[in-house]
C-alpha cells in the first residue's frame, strides 16, 4: 500500500537520498515507525492523513513538523484507533502553532477524553465544559492557566516576498465578517492569531480593500484600547492601517512588509 502511494512522491523528490523537504520526510518516517498498529489498520488513510498534515505544518514553519510528531508520540498510549489519532492530530497542530486549526481543534477536543485533550494542550487538569467555553471565547487564553488580563505585542507576521515573505509591497489590514485580513493589493491573506501562534492563510475569495480601522482601537500616539483595557505602544505610532476584533488588533505600516499583532489576554 505504501509503495503505490509513495512512489509518485519519491519521483517528485519528496522522499529519497536528498528529499525536497527533509524535515517532512523525517517526521513522516517517525510517524510510520511510531504508530505501527494504526498503519497496519488503515495504511493508505493513515499515511495520507499524516502526509497532508505534515505538508500544512511545513508550509507554515519547517520546525512545526517535528514538534507535532513529538506531541502525538507523547500521548501514543491513548491513540488506539485512527479516528482518535486524527482528532488528536488537529489538537496537536493547533498547540504547536497552526493557529488556523483553532476551531477544528476545539471541536476535536469535544470528541477526545478530557485527560487526553488536556495532555495535548499542556493543561494542568482535564478540560471541563467551563474551560472549553472559555477557550472558545478567549483566543489568547492558555488552557488551564489563569492570568491577569493585559495588552501586549504578540508578534509580527509577513515579510517581503523577495526574502521569502508573502507581500510584494507593504500591506494594509482590515476586518470583515468577524475576521482579520492583510493585503498587498494583489493578494489577500486571513490573519489567524491566538495564544499558541499566528499565521497568514491566503484568502483568494476576499477582495483586497483598505477599510479604515476602528477609531477607538488605535490612536495616533500608539494607544490601543481593547476589551476595556488601554495601553500605549510607541512602536505603533506610525501605523497607517489597523483593524481590531474584541481581543486582537493588527496594525500595518507603509515602511514595513510586516503586520504587528496586539493581544488582549483573558483571565
Amino acid at each position: 500500500a505504501l509503495y503505490e502511494q509513495l512512489l509518485p512522491l519519491a519521483a517528485q523528490g519528496w522522499f529519497g537520498d536528498e528529499p525536497r523537504r527533509p524535515e517532512l520526510a523525517r517526521a513522516f518516517t517517525r510517524l510510520l515507525c511510531g504508530f505501527p498498529d494504526l498503519l497496519a489498520q488503515e495504511p493508505q488513510l493513515f499515511a495520507g492523513a499524516a502526509l497532508d498534515a505534515l505538508h500544512n505544518l511545513t508550509d507554515a514553519d519547517a520546525g512545526l513538523a517535528e514538534a507535532w510528531c513529538d506531541r502525538l508520540l507523547s500521548v501514543k498510549q491513548h491513540l488506539a484507533d485512527l479516528p482518535t489519532w486524527l482528532e488528536a492530530g488537529r489538537v496537536a497542530a493547533w498547540r504547536v502553532g497552526l493557529a488556523a486549526q483553532r476551531a477544528a481543534a476545539l471541536n476535536a477536543c469535544a470528541h477526545l477524553e478530557p485527560a487526553l485533550a488536556a495532555a495535548l494542550l499542556d493543561a494542568h487538569a482535564p478540560l471541563d465544559r467551563v474551560e472549553m467555553d472559555a477557550l472558545r471565547t478567549a483566543p489568547w487564553r492558555s488552557p488551564g492557566h489563569v492570568t491577569a488580563p493585559e495588552l501586549r505585542i504578540a508578534g509580527k507576521l509577513g515579510g517581503f516576498r523577495g526574502l521569502g515573505g508573502p507581500f510584494v509591497r507593504p500591506p494594509t489590514v482590515h476586518a470583515h465578517d468577524g475576521r482579520l485580513f492583510a493585503t498587498d493589493g494583489r493578494k489577500t491573506w486571513q490573519v489567524f492569531a491566538d495564544a499558541f501562534g499566528a499565521m497568514l492563510v491566503e484568502a483568494p475569495g476576499i477582495e483586497a480593500t483598505n477599510v479604515p480601522g476602528r477609531a477607538d482601537a488605535l490612536k495616533a500616539d500608539g494607544t490601543v484600547t481593547l476589551a476595556g483595557l488601554t495601553r500605549t505602544f510607541p512602536e505603533l505610532r506610525e501605523a497607517t492601517s489597523w483593524a481590531a476584533l474584541d481581543t486582537t488588533l493588527i496594525a500595518a505600516f507603509d515602511t514595513s512588509h510586516c503586520v504587528t499583532v496586539v493581544a488582549c489576554t483573558a483571565p
